[in-house]
């Protein structure tokens, strides 16, 4: 055990935790010191025909997403910007662990003539769109300045149970976060 400025702490496994008192009447809050990362999911293909967009604004505004696959390499999360898409059973892990920093919305899955040509009519399961409103060092999901996934080492724990598999995630330095 060792002692910090801010309150004690001490090293567990999950990092150093410190016990912060805030308020008058000296309630205690505890801070965990956790790992976060960056992750660029597998991208499996694009806006179809039935997505409505606002692309006057950046990022993006999209009102409903019709992902239109062209290949699928097995992950659980994949993208399309400004999108990200989960299986429902991922999404369903996400709301069990209480995850925070996001909501989900239901989308249309369309297929293109490159993946009917290479899957035929194959059975996909079913997406929805992970809409990430979460706030960094806060949530278990947020966005950088740039539109790149910042998630929580326990949203990655789940995510990678799921598949993922293709994605390329980076530890984030604790400097940017």
């Amino acid at each position: 055990m060792r002692r910090r400025e801010l309150g004690v702490g001490h090293e567990g496994s999950e990092g150093t935790i410190l016990h912060l008192s805030s308020g008058k009447r000296g309630a205690l809050k505890m801070a965990v010191k956790m790992k976060w990362f960056i992750v660029r999911p597998e991208v499996s293909g694009g806006w179809g025909a039935e997505t409505r967009v606002d692309t006057s604004v950046n990022p993006p505004k999209v009102y409903h997403l019709d992902y239109r696959f062209d290949d699928w390499l097995g992950d659980h999360l994949i993208e399309s910007y400004p999108c990200f898409i989960v299986t429902d059973s991922l999404a369903s892990a996400l709301r069990e662990a209480k995850l925070t920093g996001f909501e989900t919305e239901n989308i249309s899955v369309s297929k293109s003539d490159l993946f009917l040509h290479a899957y035929g009519n194959g059975e996909l399961p079913k997406f929805v769109r992970l809409v990430v409103n979460g706030r960094k060092d806060q949530d278990d999901f947020w966005l950088t300045e740039d539109q790149r996934l910042g998630i929580s080492e326990r949203a990655l724990e789940i995510l990678s149970r799921h598949g993922l598999k293709h994605a390329d995630i980076r530890q984030l330095p604790d400097a940017l976060r």
